[in-house]
């Protein structure tokens, strides 16, 4: 709630500033009012279910500095404005985590000594519960293991750069469409 009013605060700065400024001074505002809160701690909220909202304030503040129609549909407008939406800001910042904390995981060689064509995969806990199931660390290891592995193997910086470009280009909007990517790309 508070990340609401912060993020609505600044969408009457975009709207005041949009008459007066061009796009790229408009983008800076919105790194700097908007973006910067959406992407701070991300990991712990950013699968909640009023994360919606947030995404809703940030389409709002991309049709404001595009001066397109309230209505528009925001995903080209997330691509040519190189903005990364809510829900990828999420899979970039797990994945990024994962890839960073990698020895922290226990991988399925280390439950076996079978070489398997699946032994570098991160072992999932299995859980019935949905508040296990939607926590940062049972997701982000779905989202890393749905990788393939050329692009698990890269070192951090290269795969950082890998996993942004994608994200730039394919724009998603929920997980959903992230798995359904992944899973044609192999």
């Amino acid at each position: 709630d508070m990340l609401s009013k912060k993020i609505s605060k600044s969408l009457f700065i975009i709207r005041s500033l949009r008459s007066q400024v061009d796009l790229e001074v408009l983008l800076m505002a919105y790194y700097a009012y908007i973006n910067s809160h959406l992407t701070y701690g991300t990991l712990l909220w950013g699968n909640h279910c009023t994360a919606v909202n947030l995404f809703k304030l940030q389409k709002k503040a991309l049709r404001l500095m595009n001066g397109v129609h309230y209505r528009a549909h925001c995903k080209p407008l997330f691509i040519s404005c190189r903005i990364l939406p809510l829900p990828c800001i999420y899979i970039l910042q797990c994945l990024l985590y994962v890839k960073q904390n990698f020895t922290s995981f226990n991988t399925l060689s280390n439950t076996h000594d079978h070489n398997t064509r699946h032994c570098d995969l991160i072992r999932i806990d299995k859980c019935s519960f949905a508040t296990v199931q939607n926590n940062f660390y049972h997701v982000s290891t779905k989202l890393f293991n749905s990788l393939p592995p050329s692009i698990r193997a890269l070192t951090f910086a290269s795969f950082k750069n890998c996993i942004k470009s994608m994200l730039y280009e394919q724009c998603f909007y929920n997980l959903n469409e992230y798995f359904n990517y992944v899973k044609n790309v192999k």
